[in-house]
């Protein structure tokens, strides 16, 4: 890649987006160290970096040629689906996992685009993003984003926005806690049940959300999933089929 061409296209998209450096790097999986050095032209960026920016501050890659260049990287949804390119024409969706955000603004709290069972259970779409070199990983597309007050997530919620995703709940297992059509706040940093709480869950073969206690005593382990809704039963799993998403924070509920 043309290092000047990059270094004039990042520093003109810097100054539009009136975007310090630093929270540029964070939101796209870099160090504020490596994005500096790009703009010295002491480095040169990688495909992924350009990827991210480029979609983040929803500038066009600056030349055809270098558009070329990013066409290898893609994101498409599985199985069969069309493929999403990150170049020029057409930007990448944003998506996220338990580890990583793709095109999710720094601060903002991404909705994922699907429904999690709260009695019925509906599974939540799967993308798989090539990361290049052979890599990828699957996440999960993101509807759009919510703000909320750093000060209202540190002094209700107690935690930081990186770490919190909302989702749609589907069915009424857990009423009069959590409504059908109710938008739950989870936090993913929250993933272990010692203290019995309400989580987000993987859980046959789909998304949940349920109260999760340790039955003690059980080797193996297992947990208790116990429903809010008493016309629904309480059941017994292995911990090991089980994937801890992240405990319910709060809610959003229209009445």
């Amino acid at each position: 890649m043309d290092s000047e061409i990059i270094k004039d296209w990042l520093k003109r998209a810097i100054d539009t987006a009136g975007i310090a450096q630093a929270d540029l790097a964070r939101a796209v999986d870099m160090t504020p160290d490596k994005l500096n050095r790009v703009l010295q032209g002491k480095r040169e960026i990688t495909v992924g970096e350009l990827v991210r920016i480029s979609t983040f501050l929803d500038r066009p890659i600056p030349t055809k040629q270098l558009a070329r260049d990013v066409r290898p990287m893609e994101l498409r949804r599985e199985p069969d689906s069309p493929l999403y390119l990150p170049n020029h024409e057409h930007h990448w969706q944003p998506a996220m996992n338990q580890e990583r955000r793709f095109g999710v603004a720094s601060g903002e709290i991404p909705q994922v685009d699907g429904t999690i069972g709260a009695g019925s259970r509906d599974d939540v779409e799967t993308l798989t993003i090539d990361l290049g070199n052979g890599q990828s990983v699957a996440a999960a597309p993101v509807l759009g984003s919510w703000s909320i007050p750093m000060s209202v997530l540190q002094r209700r919620v107690r935690a930081s926005a990186e770490h919190l995703h909302f989702l749609e709940c589907e069915g009424n297992s857990m009423f009069p806690i959590i409504k059908d059509g109710d938008v739950v706040l989870v936090d993913q940093s929250r993933r272990n049940p010692t203290m019995p709480g309400i989580f987000a869950l993987w859980e046959n073969g789909g998304q949940t959300i349920k109260q999760i206690e340790i039955v003690r005593g059980t080797d193996p382990m297992q947990y208790r999933l116990i429903p809010a809704n008493k016309d629904y039963a309480t059941y017994e799993v292995p911990a090991d089929e089980v994937t801890i998403i992240g405990r319910y924070v709060a809610r959003f509920t229209v009445d």
